[in-house]
């Protein structure tokens, strides 16, 4: 089993599919940024605005789950 960063306790199941859904999420939004960017530079106003939006419910989940986590289970 895994360990948390190092510490030498093996890490539960839930703990590995939050790290990596947390990676995953920031994967996504990092994508979604750099595409709406692009998008927008080259004039396509629908694809800018569609990975903009993309762009911004990713970071939205991210504050939800943020604020979950820091109130408990």
């Amino acid at each position: 089993m895994a360990d948390q960063a190092g510490s030498g306790v093996p890490s539960t199941g839930l703990e590995s599919w939050r790290r990596w859904g947390r990676f995953a999420l920031a994967g996504l939004r990092i994508a979604a940024s750099t595409i709406a960017l692009v998008e927008l530079l080259r004039s396509d106003w629908a694809g800018g605005v569609s990975a903009s939006l993309a762009w911004l419910l990713f970071v939205q989940v991210e504050r939800r789950w943020n604020r979950q986590l820091a109130d408990g289970p």
